[in-house]
Parts: C-alpha cells; structure tokens; sequence
C-alpha cells in the first residue's frame, strides 16, 4: 500500500503550501480537523500571533495529546493560543460562523460522511472565511477532483488550488448551503 500512495506523486504539503493556501493572520481563529502529529498546527499558530486561536479537534483524545505535545514541545513567544477537543467534526461543537479557516489535511477522506463534515464546516465558518483541503495521502479514496466537487455540493466555492500537483485548495463558503437544509 505504501508504494501506491507514493506512486500518486502526492507529498505531505509543506508549510510554506499550507500557510499560502489558508494566509492565516495575527489575531485569527482557525480550526484544524485531525490534526495528527501537529506538524502543520504548529506553523499556523506561528502565523496568528499571540492573539490568535487554533483549534484542533480529532475524536480519538490520544491524537490531539500528541498534536498539543508536539507544540509544546518547540515553544516560541509569538505562538497563538491552541485549544485540543474531543468531538466529532460531523457535529463540531461550535456556534455558527466561530472560524476565520479552517484546514484538514489527508482527513476528509477518512471520514465515513465528508459531506457531513462539509457541511459542519460551512455553519462554522465566517462567511468570508476559508477551507483549505489537501487530501494528498489517500488520493485512492477521494481524489483531489473528487474533494472539490464534494465540497461545491456542500456549499463551497474553489478559489485557488495550489502545490506542484493541484491538491492544495482554497474553498470559500458560498452564502448559503444547500444541503444543510437536509440536516436539520
């Protein structure tokens, strides 16, 4: 299996990839589903400054110790503040437009309902706000059109895709979502 994901030519987007698809700034709260390791949780709150909020939420509580330890762990002044918790991204606990962002990268394809978690992610989301996706890992099971076009079906407009691939994309909530009504 792992040389299949290699053979996709799909890499781990860097930070650099990241930060110009997300452009976090100081003072910005944004949300990171499964957030892994938090290699990437780390550069975005390098990016909001000590007035900032990231906020990573995963299901399994062991996940998110290892992302909070892995910040603690390279401590900087400049760091925004970095809220762990435990929920579902298909019921986020969160009032509606909370998140300047969000991102998730190599997750929604593990989610038994994306379309769901999409969903979730426009209530959340400011109305001006972005979602990046780069589901590089797992092209197998959602490729990167597929991702997009999932994501226009819940309420999401693709602005920019970036990387050497075009895996990176930028999404900016559309002003209603059409498929929310479903939900309710």
């Amino acid at each position: 299996m792992i040389e299949r994901l290699r053979s996709t030519g799909l890499r781990r987007p860097s930070p650099r990839q990241l930060i110009a698809a997300l452009r976090p700034a100081p003072g910005e709260r944004i949300l990171e589903l499964r957030p892994g390791a938090g290699h990437h949780a780390l550069s975005v709150a390098r990016h909001l400054g000590p007035t900032g909020r990231l906020d990573l939420v995963d299901i399994p509580e062991h996940m998110l110790d290892d992302a909070i330890h892995h910040l603690r762990s390279h401590p900087t002044r400049d760091t925004a503040q970095v809220v762990p918790t435990v929920a579902d991204p298909r019921t986020l606990p969160f009032a509606e437009h909370t998140f300047t962002s969000a991102y998730l990268i190599a997750a929604l394809s593990t989610f038994p309902n994306p379309g769901r978690v999409l969903d979730e992610l426009h209530r959340v989301l400011h109305p001006a706000g972005w979602l990046v996706i780069a589901d590089h890992r797992r092209t197998h099971w959602l490729p990167p059109d597929t991702a997009r076009r999932l994501a226009r079906r819940h309420g999401f407009s693709l602005v920019a895709t970036h990387g050497t691939r075009n895996y990176v994309h930028r999404l900016q909530p559309l002003q209603s979502n059409p498929r929310a009504v479903a939900h309710l």
